[in-house]
């Protein structure tokens, strides 16, 4: 359901607050500081809306990619470049020597409702954008966490890789119910506690101990 919105302007008669008291100075002075002279004269040309290019050019520059941020060339080619992106039949507005002149509200308001579209789009992207840098960051740490499990934790070095790898790491020794599953010719030359972890390098499973014999 569409409307036609009607706008209403106050003048006070006087200053007393008593009726039947008009004071003709002052309501002149009312009517000239608020332009409804102008106001009235425009609305009988049939155009209630009215912007210098400058500011119209700038509040709708963002409707089409030619004219943001800024429009290099005549004002009156960009305004008319901003009517026909959003479809305006050419006889809704007029081009004064300095302004806009547009007819009905309903045409303002689609000029709003574009420029409204635009700036949620862009909105979006920025949002987009900073979402992607936040994931990306956390991916960055949970990399740097996954490192540090195994940064300094190694037991040897290049130069050492024909040595026997021996560690008790367990206590294998002080623990009669893992002596038993352990056969006689067996000899152990490392024991240490396992942890296993999932994608996002989280312990999936309770710590078990691995035994490495040699027969």
């Amino acid at each position: 359901m569409k409307c036609t919105p009607h706008y209403i302007r106050c003048i006070k008669p006087n200053e007393t607050k008593q009726a039947h008291d008009w004071e003709e100075n002052r309501v002149k002075h009312q009517v000239e500081y608020l332009g409804l002279k102008e106001n009235i004269r425009v609305r009988r040309a049939g155009f209630a809306y009215r912007r210098p290019f400058a500011k119209f050019l700038n509040r709708y520059a963002i409707v089409t990619p030619e004219t943001w941020p800024t429009w290099r060339g005549e004002p009156r080619q960009g305004i008319d470049h901003i009517m026909a992106s959003v479809s305006m039949d050419r006889d809704q507005y007029q081009l004064g020597k300095s302004k806009v002149f547009i007819k009905a509200p309903e045409s303002l308001f689609l000029l709003e409702e574009v420029r409204d579209r635009k700036f949620d789009g862009y909105a979006r992207a920025i949002q987009k954008a900073f979402r992607q840098y936040i994931a990306k960051k956390h991916m960055f740490r949970l990399k740097e966490q996954a490192a540090d499990l195994l940064t300094n934790k190694k037991q040897r070095r290049r130069h050492s890789l024909n040595r026997n790898f021996v560690g008790d790491y367990i206590g294998l020794e002080d623990k009669p119910q893992l002596r038993a599953l352990v056969g006689k010719r067996e000899r152990i030359e490392f024991a240490d506690t396992v942890h296993k972890y999932d994608r996002r390098f989280k312990v999936t499973l309770p710590p078990f101990h691995t035994l490495f014999f040699q027969c």
